[in-house]
């Protein structure tokens, strides 16, 4: 097998997830998110994004985060192995693989003992796009339908914008107060910028503001690919006039509108509990997604294979850190 590194401008995206694509080892380089990118490559068949990043104490961890079946070629178990030398190589604890689709590993020596950090969250909620719009209005709660019927009554406007300084402005208003009310953590400023930017840049993103009486009252940043569109980030304002026209409903709705036309086959909400948990802190966002109808996706396990006798202190570390957080 002849294995090489490709550049992230060689990249063909339509078959690869978010993840996976070229968009988003821009985003995560330029914001620092992580130190090093790259795709590792087999001429016939298997390609992965590879994020080297910082897990703190000085420590760095191998990511492919987003690992579609199309990605995976019948060289998989060499692949891996050649890989799995490379990364020793940089000196990295850990290769941690978080997939979409089942990946058959049952020759490789990958450990069971946990994740160091789940990137995608294991439950989401996905709305078949494939259906007609009237099926998918169907599908949502009454009150749901409500709620949009009269955010259209109301003359809530939904718009897409561009990534200005003064958008960005509106954007980070909306989401801290959001963040605040909710007890989220949210990224810099500097990281939204890049991120909405280089979407803007590959025609896969809108920033969508829902406007009411001239003022802002919602916005929500939608990734689109041709296969998933992924309700990626939402804000709100916490004024209970502008709750009460009900923007963020709407918002939703036209997001799966635009999704449907642009050809997507799925909308992603992105994140949901776990089913039959109710008390977590996703509670209330799931609530939300819930009633626009839809179904459960539980992703499938992720992988992670140690490369260092560290890693096993890195852990004992990590989950002393957490019992004195908590």
């Amino acid at each position: 097998m002849q294995y090489r590194f490709i550049s992230a401008s060689d990249i063909e995206n339509s078959h690869l997830s978010f993840w996976q694509s070229s968009i988003w080892a821009d985003i995560l380089t330029d914001s620092g998110q992580a130190r090093e990118t790259f795709y590792f490559w087999e001429a016939e068949s298997t390609c992965l994004l590879i994020e080297i990043r910082s897990i703190g104490l000085g420590f760095f961890g191998a990511f492919a985060i987003g690992v579609s079946q199309t990605q995976i070629g019948s060289d998989w178990q060499e692949y891996i192995t050649e890989l799995l030398l490379i990364l020793r190589e940089r000196w990295v604890l850990f290769f941690q693989i978080e997939p979409i689709d089942q990946l058959n590993l049952s020759n490789l020596n990958w450990s069971r003992e946990g994740v160091y950090k789940e990137f995608l969250i294991p439950y989401t909620r996905t709305i078949d796009l494939t259906q007609s719009e009237d099926q998918i209005l169907a599908q949502m709660h009454e009150k749901w339908r409500y709620n949009i019927r009269t955010a259209i009554k109301k003359w809530v406007q939904i718009e897409a914008v561009e990534s200005t300084k003064e958008n960005l402005d509106i954007w980070m208003r909306l989401l801290i107060d959001t963040l605040s009310r909710d007890s989220f953590f949210g990224n810099s400023r500097s990281y939204y910028d890049i991120f909405i930017r280089y979407l803007e840049q590959y025609k896969q993103w809108w920033l969508y503001f829902a406007s009411f009486e001239g003022r802002v009252i919602a916005g929500g940043i939608f990734v689109f690919t041709p296969e998933r569109a992924i309700y990626y980030y939402g804000a709100s304002s916490s004024d209970a006039w502008d709750r009460k026209v009900f923007g963020s409903y709407l918002l939703q709705w036209d997001a799966i509108r635009i999704a449907k036309s642009r050809g997507s086959q799925f909308y992603d909400f992105l994140g949901v509990s776990k089913p039959g948990i109710g008390d977590d802190a996703l509670a209330g966002v799931s609530f939300f997604k819930s009633r626009f109808g839809g179904e459960i996706l539980e992703l499938p396990k992720k992988i992670i294979f140690p490369l260092s006798w560290k890693y096993r202190w890195f852990r004992i570390l990590q989950n002393l850190k957490k019992i004195i957080q908590h």
